[in-house]
């Protein structure tokens, strides 16, 4: 609380509610305080205030793993309380507004203040998603009797949600191109790329 006074008799005291005899008061909880201002005539002038307490300072989170170390997880923070505008900072990764991103696996703090020096602070697990495992299996051999066959591709790890991709640079594929399993009619080399959706 800064307080001027004007008038009266220079050469004032001052007598707070709290027992401070200083001009102003700072530091001081929320609450009620009444200054008592004598002049050097002695005469008393008295006024009340009140100061007010902000919502205390905290956040949640949205927390997303790394995929496969490409160092893309994220911390999305929702800030709310404190005062005026807040400033976050994270043992790891970049931050960008209330965001923390190029994350690798591993533990996170993380750090908001806010215009008064308050402080709000969590630490955080970013996990880590394996990259899809693949093999591929045939159903038969090509022959006269049977000019084409399946390759099946098996992906584990990863989300379970796959993006499968055949190619060959000599053989010839029938059908199935996008698909987990591909129908083909000649020898060759195949290969399957299996991207994760979540990654």
């Amino acid at each position: 609380i800064d307080i001027e006074i004007e008038g009266g008799a220079p050469g004032y005291s001052y007598v707070w509610s709290n027992g401070s005899t200083s001009e102003d008061l700072s530091n001081v909880p929320a609450g009620g305080y009444t200054v008592s201002v004598l002049d050097d005539n002695g005469c008393e002038f008295e006024e009340s205030f009140f100061i007010n307490e902000p919502e205390e300072l905290e956040a949640d989170a949205f927390v997303s793993p790394e995929h496969c170390n490409q160092e893309d997880g994220t911390i999305e923070l929702s800030i709310d309380g404190g005062t005026g505008s807040y400033q976050v900072s994270a043992s790891s990764g970049n931050v960008f507004g209330q965001n923390v991103q190029n994350l690798s696996a591993g533990n996170v703090t993380v750090t908001v203040e806010d215009d008064n020096g308050c402080l709000w602070e969590e630490d955080y697990l970013i996990e880590f998603v394996e990259a899809p495992t693949v093999s591929i299996q045939q159903a038969g051999e090509l022959s006269c009797l049977q000019p084409t066959t399946t390759l099946n591709g098996i992906a584990i790890n990863g989300s379970g949600d796959y993006d499968y991709e055949w190619s060959t640079p000599d053989g010839v594929i029938v059908s199935g191109n996008n698909q987990a399993s591909v129908i083909v009619s000649a020898p060759g080399t195949y290969h399957l790329l299996v991207v994760d959706f979540d990654s």
